[in-house]
């Protein structure tokens, strides 16, 4: 999603600027986390509440319909989720990547938009968000986008994620997956990278929604809502967690711990737990074609290990010139954990490919065997929560998509929101509601 003019993303700030980021790491209290939405100027959740009577909305009880076509609507997400990973604004890779992933079937309107968005000089964050829009429409999905910039907006922002939070404290056990947010800053180098600032900043929005929440025999407009009966918030983490984010426990440790004692008004004390879950409790992939084992995925019947040592693999690249050698020799290096910083410049070798080059078997094998890797990176954690039938919170707007989609396939119910800091003034929740029935050879008017 594009800034306003004059706001600043997290890249472009300096953490010494914000003492508030040190202050929430060291103590990770509401307090804190109060005083580091309000440096960053970002809306403090149900603060529209304090000068407004608070009136609850019952949510929606409209079906939420499922569609055809959910193998091929899969495949589709899973080339463009590859694109929005690239994270690059080289015209040059997106075109390259855009013509040789996106599936046959891909709606041809949908294949024009993107193709006009990969030649523009665009960041990647503009791409991916118009891209997904338009995907959305393929998939028969609309967002349901909360800003906070009016009053108005506040208010409204503030009324959905209130009636979220209540279906998270109406059950007697909640578990909830974060997906992209538990990566706790490192120790010896605190909020120094726009990574940190941004997962901080989402541990402080949380623990406000939760510690923060009042529930409705609180509220003297709404005494006979209903009763909080939450007795366990259970947190997942575990391997299916970590596969791309290592650096957390520490800092997670501290901060559960002041969820459960700085609540205003639900008492969560000795309430809030992490279940750690092994490779073993990972859901079977949509994809039939990959089978997780206990240190591998197995691809299209290929053993692919999930880490293998990047130094070696760069030495062994480094001995090639042609980019044809490259690519044929990173085809049998290929491995699961691989940092997507690396990922980029094996493609950057992949667009020096000649037309015949690029039909090389085994480089047009590395590519489809790289799209379904990245799927399962991006989509087990959602599926995990589907299984588990949890509350699905994520950084990725991409992956908000693909749990719409997983829950629909599954006829599960939608527990999910996109939570977005971008960086001062700038925050952001979604959630993807079901249009109508749909067939993924429908065509949104783009």
């Amino acid at each position: 999603m594009s800034s306003d003019a004059g706001n600043e993303d997290f890249e472009d700030i300096e953490p010494a600027n914000y003492p508030q980021f040190a202050r929430y790491y060291r103590r990770p209290t509401l307090v804190n986390a109060v005083a580091l939405l309000k440096a960053l100027g970002i809306h403090v959740p149900y603060s529209s509440f304090e000068t407004l009577k608070r009136k609850r909305t019952p949510p929606s009880s409209a079906a939420r319909r499922g569609g055809g076509g959910a193998t091929e609507a899969f495949e589709l997400h899973a080339a463009a989720d590859f694109l929005h990973d690239l994270k690059t604004d080289s015209r040059r890779i997106r075109g390259t990547l855009i013509q040789d992933i996106l599936p046959a079937h891909a709606p041809p309107a949908f294949l024009k938009a993107v193709k006009k968005l990969g030649s523009r000089a665009i960041p990647p964050q503009e791409f991916t968000w118009k891209m997904s829009k338009h995907l959305a429409g393929v998939f028969g999905l609309s967002e349901k986008l909360f800003k906070t910039k009016t009053a108005r907006e506040k208010r409204a922002a503030d009324g959905a994620l209130y009636e979220i939070v209540t279906s998270w404290m109406t059950p007697v056990e909640t578990t909830i997956v974060l997906d992209g947010v538990l990566y706790g800053p490192d120790l010896t180098t605190p909020f120094e990278t726009a990574m940190e600032m941004r997962t901080l900043t989402m541990y402080a929005f949380l623990m406000i929604l939760i510690d923060a929440y009042a529930p409705p025999s609180k509220n003297t407009a709404d005494a006979a809502g209903t009763a909080v009966a939450v007795k366990q918030l259970k947190l997942l983490t575990g391997v299916f967690q970590t596969a791309d984010i290592s650096k957390y426990n520490t800092f997670m440790v501290s901060w559960i711990r002041h969820l459960m004692t700085d609540t205003r008004y639900v008492d969560l004390s000795g309430c809030v737990v992490l279940e750690y879950l092994s490779l073993c409790d990972t859901p079977v992939p949509y994809d039939p074609t990959v089978v997780v084992e206990e240190d591998a995925l197995v691809v299209d019947g290929r053993r692919i290990p999930f880490s293998l040592p990047v130094n070696r693999i760069r030495k062994a690249l480094s001995k090639m010139d042609k980019p044809v050698d490259i690519l044929r020799a990173y085809a049998k290096y290929v491995y699961v954990g691989y940092p997507k910083s690396f990922l980029l410049e094996i493609l950057d070798s992949y667009t020096d490919l000649s037309d015949a080059e690029r039909q090389d078997p085994v480089i047009k094998n590395l590519l489809a065997t790289l799209v379904k890797i990245n799927a399962f990176r991006d989509a087990y954690k959602a599926d995990v929560a589907i299984r588990r039938g949890a509350v699905y919170i994520t950084v990725d707007r991409l992956a908000q998509m693909y749990y719409a989609l997983r829950a629909r396939e599954q006829k599960a119910a939608h527990r999910g929101i996109w939570l977005n800091p971008r960086g001062p003034n700038e925050f952001f929740a979604m959630m993807y509601e079901q249009k109508l029935d749909y067939s993924i050879s429908d065509e949104p008017s783009l």
